[in-house]
């Protein structure tokens, strides 16, 4: 029995918007590469209401680009140079922190210590903490 997928209108546009969406992460950084300040509403005029996904994926590739509060909801950009990209992964925030080493004191408390150890040595780099000690309610 062979079976049929439909897919969405947005999935058989991909490769048209994709396009259009790498040609407005080159037009924003051709207006930030006089070093200048520029202001959101100058850059949401060429990179739409997504131009801080450009950003961030402009800053991934290693574009410096400081940003800075004006006033109410008026920021300023402007490109301060270029790096390597970023490598790896960001440290883990407080509560991940936290929700990891829930879990791995889970699994040493239902499992034991060898799954724990197991179970460490898969985990990536990144996501590598200590199991948390977690106070018994009785």
């Amino acid at each position: 029995m062979e079976r049929t997928y439909t897919i969405t209108e947005a999935q058989a546009l991909y490769y048209e918007d994709l396009a259009r969406q790498r040609g407005q992460r080159g037009l924003l950084l051709e207006l930030l590469l006089d070093g200048l300040w520029h202001p959101n509403y100058e850059c949401s005029e060429i990179g739409g209401v997504s131009y801080n996904d450009a950003f961030f994926s402009l800053r991934q590739a290693g574009w410096l680009i400081e940003s800075r509060r004006i006033e109410g909801g008026t920021w300023q950009f402007r490109l301060a140079g270029k790096a390597d990209p970023p490598v790896g992964h960001k440290p883990l925030t407080r509560p991940q922190t936290v929700a990891v080493g829930h879990v791995l004191h889970v699994i040493s408390e239902t499992l034991g210590d060898l799954a724990l150890v197991r179970v460490s040595k898969n985990l990536p780099a990144w996501m590598k903490c200590e199991p948390k000690e977690i106070e018994s309610a009785s």
